[in-house]
């Protein structure tokens, strides 16, 4: 009932058909024809290899194309298949029949069903990104108790501060420590705002760092957090309500910030202050 083909001049017109729908399952695929037409008949052939036509019947319903293996493990650059009531058993055929031993990395945007999909085939969702955003109508409404107060960060001298205050809200095994070098290599970059690194303070101790930078000129706010003996004290509403002020009287209407989907009192904190959920990406992963 189902077999797989390679791609061919027969059937390169039903594919370019599919590879236009590839956005429906994830809107991260990519283009396999990006640059197909450019190629000399030796790249075209190895291009060809990483790809593979679902049929069903006499009518192509889906394929995935795969990248080179990196580090004995093989990413998925694109697959998509034409919705149906078999969906599931037809992404299964598909993975289960590919040429490949190594494990399988798949980078997807969250639809209404993608993540289910690949879930039920056995892939585990590892990194995740939740993007959130903002519009900023009106000063938000703040008490700042005395022993509180907001510092900006100096360059050449603030630097060892934010390393400690990142390296022990984020430490995590799968995170590698922030060395002050990281720091002197982010403040050169574009993105960088010199004025937009803000310390938050109990009396003289340090208990927080925020920091807003610009993505083609959007406002995000990043390396947001409270050193954990100062959470659920309401500090993180404190000085995520601050940042936000900040950008307002700056004249910013609009404003973004990433968050990992599985911190849910993260998620709970930005919804309260008034963020929504932009989408969510996750890399997935399969071993074969």
């Amino acid at each position: 009932m189902y077999n797989l083909d390679m791609l061919n001049k027969s059937n390169l017109n039903e594919f370019s058909n599919l590879n236009e729908l590839r956005f429906k399952f994830n809107k991260l695929n990519k283009d396999f024809l990006e640059s197909y037409y450019n190629l000399n008949n030796v790249q075209l052939l190895l291009l060809r290899k990483k790809l593979r036509l679902l049929k069903k019947g006499d009518k192509y319903i889906g394929y995935i194309w795969l990248g080179n293996k990196i580090n004995n493990v093989c990413k998925i650059n694109s697959m998509y298949i034409i919705e149906s009531s078999k969906l599931l058993d037809e992404y299964s055929y598909l993975i289960d029949n590919i040429d490949v031993s190594y494990p399988l990395i798949y980078q997807c945007q969250k639809n209404k069903y993608n993540f289910e999909i690949l879930s039920s085939l056995g892939f585990k969702k590892k990194n995740g990104i939740m993007e959130m955003s903002q519009q900023l109508r009106k000063i938000k409404d703040i008490y700042i108790p005395d022993d509180i107060s907001f510092k900006k960060f100096i360059r050449g001298r603030d630097e060892p501060i934010r390393c400690f205050i990142q390296n022990t809200v984020f430490e995590s095994k799968d995170r590698l420590p922030l060395r002050i070098e990281d720091i002197y290599y982010d403040e050169m970059q574009e993105y960088y705002c010199e004025d937009a690194s803000i310390f938050m303070k109990k009396g003289k101790a340090y208990i927080g760092y925020g920091q807003i930078i610009l993505r083609e000129r959007v406002p995000f706010i990043v390396n947001f957090g409270i050193l954990q003996e100062h959470q659920n004290k309401g500090y993180g509403t404190l000085f995520l309500k601050y940042l936000l002020n900040l950008l307002y009287k700056k004249d910013k209407c609009f404003v973004k910030i990433n968050v990992n989907p599985q911190n849910y009192k993260a998620l709970t904190l930005y919804k309260r202050i008034g963020f929504n959920e932009n989408y969510e990406k996750s890399r997935w992963y399969l071993s074969k």
